[in-house]
């Protein structure tokens, strides 16, 4: 797994004198893309993020895959006529060899997110390049982030990623802003290309393939080809729906204030995604956040059930099955679970589960003590008895139980083998509510 991004700051003016100098900026302070009245980019800042991770291990971790990144290449413009022209050939070289590397043709190619800085000269020697490479498709849409954000330079190729991911998943193609008239010295009747003045919706064409373009100031250029990602067969005529199953939910922060804000945030969540599932929910807060000092855990058995004990708990009330502290970290997390006499499949289920040593004692050979870094006498506990002997509830619901208090003690959980049956997937969930402060020299 890796993760690659950029990063831009703007923190000395000098660069940005150099480039008016150039008249390379947009006096008007408009990135205006493939525009007749196009005149220079418009310097931003910007970071952004991705994961990479081989297909097969992601769908093995069950994680939320947002694209599929078939191919890429990388190459250099050379010697130019100036540092300010970029080089169509070497364009045209580098998608061609992506498309190589990706193992499809250009006439696959829908959607392509261009570099487009919105000078005369880049824009036209791009769109060149465009035309030798792509003059056999029926049409193809050109998108340039860099209208909405401006160049953000060092994280300009990220950018222009994390655009087509989105477009993909959302399958609607942005428009370009400050496009009202295209440039004149482009034959666009004799080109396939589209410029969205409006939002376009992604036709039927699956798996959706898109282009991204983005090349460096130094002559260094880049494109890459990403796809829709479709879930396997098995995956769906996976039949999940929710029941009276019960189910661990939990979340933490580092303040009680930050977790009161969190608990907020997912009941908006619940709010606005009425058909999330509440398998998918509970698997994603469980493994795919950091547990924190403050801890919430919920045992639940729908995703109504978990607005409602969520409410009430943000309204001060003790919803039951709903347990809430701070994990003590100078003292040991302990758990005495009574259960009735050689449970063997409710035992066996717990050391699946909790990443400690599970050994049992000698008190009446009943309690199972579990520790989380060594094992102490019993009479040296100081435990929270959980006693179920001839409850009527299940060795399921007994180990949700336990385990919710569990984590509220600090215990450490293998959250992969809560989820029994495996159909949980990651979703996108709230983030962390950080708290802000600011900290300054008087």
């Amino acid at each position: 797994m890796a993760l690659a991004g950029g990063v831009n700051r703007l923190i000395s003016p000098k660069v940005s004198v150099n480039l008016t100098k150039a008249k390379m900026l947009s006096p008007d302070g408009r990135c205006k893309t493939f525009d007749e009245s196009a005149n220079g980019f418009v310097r931003s800042e910007g970071c952004g993020i991705v994961v990479l991770k081989r297909l097969s291990d992601a769908i093995a971790d069950r994680d939320n895959i947002r694209a599929v990144l078939l191919g890429s290449a990388t190459n250099q413009d050379g010697r130019t006529s100036s540092i300010t022209t970029p080089s169509s050939l070497s364009q045209q070289a580098v998608i061609k060899q992506a498309l190589v590397n990706s193992r499809i043709e250009a006439n696959q190619i829908s959607y392509l997110e261009t570099h487009g800085t919105g000078t005369s000269l880049g824009d036209a020697i791009e769109l060149e390049a465009l035309s030798q490479v792509f003059n056999n498709n029926q049409e193809l849409v050109l998108g340039a982030v860099k209208t909405n954000i401006g160049h953000a330079e060092a994280a300009a190729g990220i950018a222009s990623l994390i655009k087509a991911v989105l477009t993909l998943e959302n399958n609607i193609i942005p428009a370009n802003l400050h496009l009202k008239e295209p440039n004149k010295k482009i034959e666009w009747q004799n080109l396939p290309f589209i410029l969205p003045k409006k939002a376009i919706a992604l036709k039927d064409k699956q798996p959706y393939i898109a282009g991204v373009s983005s090349f460096g100031f130094s002559g260094t250029n880049a494109h890459l080809i990403v796809q829709q990602y479709e879930e396997t067969k098995e995956d769906e005529t996976l039949e999940r729906q929710e029941d009276k199953d019960s189910h661990l939910f939990t979340i933490s922060a580092r303040t009680k204030k930050a977790l009161d804000e969190l608990a907020t945030k997912y009941i908006d969540y619940i709010d606005s995604h009425a058909d999330v599932l509440i398998e998918d929910v509970c698997f994603t807060a469980n493994i795919g956040r950091s547990h924190l000092s403050h801890r919430l855990a919920v045992c639940t058995t729908s995703i109504t059930d978990l607005k409602t004990k969520l409410t009430q708990y943000i309204a001060g009330e003790n919803p039951s099955k709903l347990w809430q502290g701070k994990v003590n970290s100078n003292r040991e997390p302990k758990l005495a679970l009574i259960f009735e006499r050689d449970n063997q499949d409710l035992k066996e289920l717990i050391e699946s589960i909790i990443n400690s040593s599970l050994v049992s004692s000698d008190f009446a050979d009943i309690c199972w003590q579990i520790s989380e870094k060594k094992t102490l006498n019993i009479e040296q506990q100081q435990n929270i008895i959980y006693s179920l002997i001839n409850s009527e509830l299940d060795n399921w619901q007994i180990l949700i139980y336990g385990l919710a208090q569990l984590y509220i003690l600090g215990v450490d959980i293998n959250w992969n083998n809560l989820d029994r049956d495996k159909s949980a997937t990651k979703i996108s969930l709230p983030s962390y509510p950080f708290q802000r402060h600011v900290y300054w020299i008087d």
